[in-house]
């Protein structure tokens, strides 16, 4: 695996609740190649590597974890409407939250990569409005609800990772929908190729950057409220322009500088710098200009 320079945002002594070392953390990436152990099931999701966490509280989230199990790809762990005991981490592979029409249309809220926490929604409400469904063969980690909701009574540590991974979530929702009222194609997948690269954590070369995307084109279309047809043109306007490239299921972004130009993508809105230090990489380059969308074609 590549390799590039750690780095560390400084912040508020206030959440920090602990000193912590480089290196001792693995990458997201890393959790989505190698397996985790079972003794330390949620070691390689956002909620684990929290910037608010002290060992105290990660040892208590880990000890609450009832289950791993493997699914199948095209599985819901989540169905639309039914009841939600527990909370899903995605350690391994790719998932998608949906909801449906009546007429039987689908539309993605997110795409979920490893580290992901699948349903948050379901620490306070009982009966969730939007499914979840796996696209790849996955490894799921289980944390019962009314556990969990305990040690957020208990550890304001652990109340405080929750609400942010909520405030997260809502930055991604708000910028997905800006997607969908407001740019074009073209600037749809350039944003979104964008922030799924850092996401699941993928390193930087030469302003080029290749990650796992399983995605098929017809899910790629459910997240950007597409067409297939109009994201299979699209796309083949990315490789003619020399932009991106995918062969077999893994993605390239050849020039990041230019997607983001093209996309109008500003990574502050992940909130990278409250994941302990190397639980991400850096921003695929913090001095490149941060440019305001631009309608394309």
């Amino acid at each position: 695996m590549l390799r590039s320079q750690q780095t560390c945002r400084s912040a508020s002594v206030l959440y920090r609740p602990e000193p912590f070392h480089l290196g001792k953390w693995p990458t997201v990436r890393s959790c989505a190649i190698k397996r985790v152990s079972d003794d330390e099931p949620l070691k390689c999701t956002r909620l684990w590597n929290s910037y608010y966490l002290s060992s105290e509280e990660r040892r208590a989230l880990q000890q609450a974890v009832t289950s791993r199990r493997s699914v199948n790809a095209h599985v819901d762990l989540v169905s639309e409407g039914e009841l939600a005991d527990s909370l899903l981490f995605i350690v391994e592979g790719w998932a998608c939250r949906y909801a449906t029409t009546i007429g039987g249309g689908r539309h993605f809220s997110a795409l979920l990569v490893p580290g992901d926490l699948c349903n948050l929604e379901a620490l306070l409400i009982d009966r969730p409005d939007c499914g979840v469904r796996t696209m790849t063969a996955a490894t799921i980690v289980a944390l019962p609800r009314e556990l969990a909701l305990a040690l957020a009574t208990q550890h304001s540590g652990i109340a405080r990772a929750f609400t942010w991974l909520a405030l997260v979530e809502n930055a991604i929702l708000a910028k997905w929908a800006l997607s969908l009222g407001r740019r074009s194609a073209k600037e749809k997948l350039a944003h979104l190729f964008c922030e799924l690269s850092l996401r699941v954590g993928a390193q930087e070369r030469e302003y080029e950057v290749s990650f796992n995307f399983p995605p098929t084109q017809e899910q790629i279309a459910d997240a950007v409220g597409l067409t297939a047809v109009h994201v299979n043109r699209t796309m083949q306007v990315l490789r003619a322009e020399g932009l991106v490239a995918i062969a077999s299921r893994i993605m390239t972004l050849s020039d990041v500088p230019r997607l983001r130009q093209i996309g109008g993508f500003d990574p502050g809105y992940l909130h990278l710098d409250r994941v302990r230090a190397n639980t991400q990489p850096p921003l695929v380059n913090p001095n490149y200009p941060r440019s305001r969308s631009r309608r394309g074609s």
